[in-house]
């Protein structure tokens, strides 16, 4: 629902002066949030064009969208619809904290191996096992950049890091096992990477067809 909406001025706006306040509140907001316009459409699940044309005043967002839009930057639906200055602003995840953050993780990780290669050697264990401690470190660094990806929904980084994890966790499962067919732990992955492409293609085209209709 809108709420406290000025509806005498808007009364007196005809459809491009609208356009034009939401486009540039749009643009307004979504700096200050630190997003692109690929990334603001990502986390509504529409295109950058889609996008580009609100903020270019070429398209209005419908009332579902603005509710999303008001969400995503915590504001008021108002903020959107009128020139007035916003009480509250959303301070938006950097581009560079979404690299420091998930790089932060897989140090983490990689720390979290060496205390327990060291731990092993202490106790003296066979080399050609403890090794393989930083072997399983990769998958899951790739998990940690995965679990970042899907709260942040970026579908094509999720994609990639889940292909990551799945080839690096049957690589790992490859050299810890002594099984004689063992080589399946590189058929395996085959199906869930198919399925992580179908996954990213019906996302896309999910994407396209609210372009459309924007």
């Amino acid at each position: 629902m809108i709420k406290n909406l000025k509806y005498d001025k808007l009364k007196n706006m005809d459809e491009a002066q609208l356009k034009n306040i939401i486009g540039s509140n749009i643009v307004k907001f979504r700096k200050q949030a630190n997003l692109t316009q690929a990334e603001l459409a990502e986390k509504l699940s529409y295109s950058d064009k889609a996008v580009s044309k609100w903020e270019r005043a070429e398209a209005l967002p419908d009332v579902y969208i603005l509710k999303q839009l008001a969400d995503l930057f915590k504001i008021r639906t108002d903020d959107l619809l009128t020139e007035s200055n916003p009480k509250k602003l959303y301070i938006g995840i950097s581009i560079e904290k979404r690299i420091i953050f998930p790089l932060m993780a897989a140090l983490a990780i990689f720390l979290i191996a060496t205390l327990i290669f060291g731990f092993l050697i202490m106790f003296e264990a066979p080399m050609q096992k403890i090794w393989l401690c930083f072997i399983f470190a990769i998958p899951a660094s790739a998990l940690s950049f995965l679990i970042f990806q899907l709260v942040w929904k970026k579908h094509m980084l999720i994609a990639i890091f889940a292909s990551v994890f799945t080839w690096t966790f049957s690589l790992a499962l490859f050299l810890v096992t002594n099984l004689p067919d063992k080589f399946i732990f590189f058929i395996i992955p085959i199906p869930v990477q198919a399925l992580i492409i179908l996954w990213y293609i019906l996302v896309r085209i999910s994407i396209a067809r609210k372009t459309k209709l924007a």
